[in-house]
């Protein structure tokens, strides 16, 4: 893998971030999760215009290694880390290391106190070495389907 740059994502990403989004959920998050939850976690009928919106509404930045994008993710303005994915072949490469990075570089900017994020069971070690705890289990609800994830926080400022 070549150099891994930090952009802010544009509109011209968004059917590039759908399909990643699908691609990691069906395979990487398919080990933890049934084909139930995955089919209703990550359609594959998903409209381009939820990842068009997404990316207007939470400014995600994405990881590119040259041309092609390996990863993305976003904070927001109360800490939250709403989506944090990296590709299924990109995966232990420095991809989501990288997305942390900024993550904690961005917090810094906001003077956030904390980071939080609804997370997945596969990502809970991930989340773990990266110095977050876990707060509570959560049951998400996602298209009439439940999927257990964990609240997990880490307190920066």
């Amino acid at each position: 893998m070549s150099k891994i740059t930090i952009r802010p994502a544009t509109t011209h990403d968004a059917r590039w971030l759908l399909k990643l989004y699908q691609q990691t959920i069906r395979t990487v998050n398919r080990k933890d999760y049934n084909k139930i939850q995955v089919n209703c976690w990550a359609p594959l009928d998903m409209e381009i215009e939820v990842f068009e919106r997404y990316i207007d509404l939470k400014q995600p930045f994405v990881a590119t290694d040259g041309e092609r994008i390996v990863g993305y993710s976003d904070v927001q303005p109360d800490g939250l880390i709403d989506h944090f994915y990296c590709h299924h072949k990109s995966q232990g490469q420095g991809v989501g290391r990288a997305l942390m990075n900024v993550i904690h570089e961005k917090a810094n900017e906001m003077a956030l106190p904390k980071l939080y994020s609804f997370v997945s069971i596969t990502a809970k070690p991930f989340y773990l070495h990266f110095g977050f705890d876990i707060v509570r289990e959560n049951e998400a609800n996602v298209r009439g389907v439940g999927l257990k994830n964990l609240l997990m926080e880490k307190e920066i400022g």
